[in-house]
């Protein structure tokens, strides 16, 4: 899947930060980005005007002439847009109450971090069905399917199975951690951080070396039986896919 983008800043060195950052996370999380880059709202606004399809505008707030929360307003009323998503980017964080009517996706403040433009990125793929396919399990007589971008970790407990997802729902059932990994989950990089732990690779904000973290904010272990594996799985999901642009 390719996801369209415009980054739009009036500081060019802003616009190739996010370009190299987009390359990394590209690369990272495996998708293709499409980046289309502007220094005035004028030309965003034309160029949305002509048709062109986003699927993420990064939308620096203090423009020249029309500015970022205005570029906002004519692409939700004037062109009736409610799909794409902005993320605002400003180096002061007194706008909330401007932006609220806008509804962006995210707001990140200068100096950038890469940190949390992947965190911005992870949360359009979980908020659209890219990263798509059904998790099935049973309870008793009764099978019930959960979206597999929606579950964060699974944890087994003797038999049981608790599924945690990022809703904050859990669901419980009986099965097999290696089984449920091999035959559903493997294929959507989830890592078998440890025998009572799979983790989904998209919900994690930190890893180290004996731990990660989840952008929920718990920590989980990683066995140092699975240490080994769990980094070669990392620089394998890391190194593949497209180089960005």
């Amino acid at each position: 899947m390719i996801i369209f983008v415009a980054i739009c800043d009036d500081d060019e060195m802003i616009i190739s930060q996010i370009d190299s950052f987009l390359i990394e996370i590209s690369n990272k999380l495996n998708v293709k980005f499409v980046v289309d880059d502007f220094i005035t709202g004028e030309k965003l606004c034309e160029s949305i005007e002509s048709g062109t399809h986003y699927d993420i505008i990064f939308l620096d707030i203090g423009l020249p002439k029309i500015n970022g929360i205005e570029v906002g307003r004519i692409i939700r009323e004037k062109h009736n847009n409610e799909l794409v998503s902005i993320v605002y980017i400003s180096a002061e964080q007194s706008h909330s109450m401007q932006l609220f009517e806008i509804r962006p996706m995210n707001f990140l403040v200068k100096p950038l971090d890469i940190h949390k433009l992947e965190k911005a990125i992870k949360t359009y793929l979980r908020l659209t069905d890219f990263w798509s396919g059904v998790f099935t399990f049973k309870v008793k007589h009764d099978i019930y399917k959960v979206q597999v971008k929606d579950i964060m970790y699974l944890e087994s407990m003797k038999k049981e199975v608790i599924l945690y997802k990022y809703d904050g729902s859990i669901h419980k059932f009986y099965g097999s951690m290696k089984k449920i990994y091999e035959e559903q989950l493997k294929k959507y990089n989830f890592l078998p951080i440890h025998a009572s732990f799979l983790v989904n690779y998209g919900y994690v904000e930190v890893f180290e070396y004996e731990q990660l973290t989840l952008i929920s904010g718990e920590v989980l272990p990683i066995s140092n039986k699975n240490r080994k594996t769990i980094r070669e799985m990392l620089f394998t999901i890391e190194m593949r896919g497209s180089s960005g642009h």
